[in-house]
């Protein structure tokens, strides 16, 4: 049995409200331990504290954990805080990025 990562695409600004809708997403799935989630920030444009705050304590937890959490389609602004914070995420390749294949094909898997 291969085991499909989690995929949770943000539709919108991580900021306020959509970080919190996120973490009643994402904290479920990381307590039960996944081999592999999948974060897709194709959409977000703009993070705030609760957004840098949310994922560096998730990475924290997923590294503690033993689990990959893979922050993918970052917007460079998105990329700097997140990065500035410790957390490690991957660049959109464009500005106009959609969501990219893996998480694509990642996403159907779960679907399925």
């Amino acid at each position: 049995m291969i085991n499909s990562p989690s995929v949770f695409a943000v539709d919108s600004e991580l900021t306020g409200p959509a970080a919190a809708a996120l973490a009643g997403r994402l904290w479920p799935d990381l307590l039960t331990a996944p081999t592999a989630t999948v974060v897709d920030l194709a959409a977000a444009r703009t993070i705030d504290s609760t957004g840098v705050d949310l994922l560096a304590a998730a990475h924290a937890y997923a590294l503690h954990r033993g689990c990959e959490l893979r922050i993918v389609n970052a917007a460079p602004g998105v990329h700097r805080a997140l990065r500035a914070a410790g957390v490690r995420s991957w660049p959109a390749k464009t500005r106009g990025a959609s969501t990219s294949p893996e998480c694509r094909t990642a996403a159907l898997a779960v679907i399925a």
